[in-house]
């Protein structure tokens, strides 16, 4: 069964009014509800699940309503499941590439830095023919290490870790964040 509510914040206030941290002396214990309703909800496959809505109580309750009729069409096979990344996935590699240069820029990496991640990135995703998130594979890359596109391959290949961006910034997948490429350093540089 559904339900919505608000939780309870547990604050400490000092004597001037302002939030401090939990043991701080003289801080005083303050409880009060948030202004943003939750609903808490098992989804099709029988997970509990909690959302945080509006601070609307009227607009929470329509909103939950329409999850509960997403959840009853999932669960009865009409709807297939919502995927949060589909549209990640099916976007162009090269304008995933482009944001992350832009995330990258925005957090003022040097600019040598970000020139050599994009050129590895691009040249990888042009040699394993990657050409949205959905084609990405470590298969694929590892069957393209290994054949001429790279030539003059080491034996003993280096591993490094491509820092993508988070999730939350630019929608990339769980697969393309915490993918190791082993990039063949002598080779790229070429």
């Amino acid at each position: 069964m559904a339900s919505l509510f608000r939780p309870t914040i547990i604050r400490f206030i000092d004597r001037a009014g302002k939030q401090v941290p939990k043991g701080t002396p003289g801080a005083k214990r303050v409880r009060e509800k948030s202004q943003t309703w939750r609903a808490k909800y098992v989804d099709a496959k029988g997970k509990a699940k909690t959302v945080s809505l509006f601070d609307d109580k009227q607009a929470s309750q329509a909103r939950l309503a329409e999850i509960l009729h997403q959840v009853r069409e999932e669960h009865a096979g009409v709807v297939r499941p919502v995927d949060p990344f589909e549209l990640h996935r099916a976007r162009p590699l090269t304008e995933h590439i482009a944001d992350w240069e832009k995330t990258l820029r925005s957090r003022e990496r040097a600019e040598k830095h970000v020139f050599k991640l994009i050129s590895y990135l691009t040249r990888i995703a042009t040699a394993c023919e990657w050409t949205t998130l959905a084609n990405v594979s470590a298969d694929v890359w590892n069957t393209t290490c290994m054949s001429d596109v790279f030539r003059g391959c080491r034996s003993q290949p280096q591993t490094i870790t491509l820092p993508l961006p988070r999730t939350s910034e630019t929608g990339l997948s769980g697969l393309a964040q915490n993918v190791l490429l082993r990039i063949h350093l002598a080779d790229l540089a070429s």
